[in-house]
């Protein structure tokens, strides 16, 4: 049997409680050998472990050497409900995500590289056109002109 045990047969009432009401904590678990501090919660939808806070970090996790949290689930390694910030690098799949920040850059500068293209080949296209009116405007002219000589010779 363990040192301390408690068991609740009460709703909403813990089996055991730990209350610091000065500056140190609650509850405390340290354990050379194997994890410090276990929840398993039998019930759907229901934390193993749950952390509250009004003004704080409801959890936080903290390592030296390993990750400050890890997280494995059957759908989802974690699921997050409003904004998330990172520090640091993230990965995805794999890949790095300032990788692929630096794909999308690349993207986008081969974009706006094809958009200035494109710009130049609809002014080079405009240019074309307006010559070939001035050219067939400029034959039109000169067929007025070289009919109206034929006329002039009698023919």
């Amino acid at each position: 049997m363990p040192p301390l045990e408690g068991d609740s047969t009460t709703p909403n009432t813990p089996g055991v409680k730990g209350t610091n009401s000065v500056a140190g904590n609650g509850i405390f678990g340290d354990s050379t050998q194997s994890d410090a501090v276990v929840g398993f919660a039998h019930a759907a939808g229901k934390a193993g472990v749950l952390g509250l806070s009004p003004d704080g970090n409801a959890v936080a996790g903290i390592s030296d050497r390993g990750s400050g949290v890890f997280g494995q689930g059957g759908q989802f390694a974690g699921s997050f409900v409003g904004n998330v910030i990172v520090t640091g690098q993230l990965t995805v799949l794999g890949i790095s995500f300032m990788s692929l920040v630096q794909q999308v850059s690349g993207f986008q500068q081969q974009l706006s590289t094809l958009h200035q293209l494109v710009n130049n080949i609809q002014q080079q296209l405009s240019n074309l056109q307006q010559k070939e009116a001035a050219d067939v405007q400029g034959i039109a002219t000169s067929l007025l002109t070289l009919a109206a000589r034929i006329t002039a010779l009698g023919g």
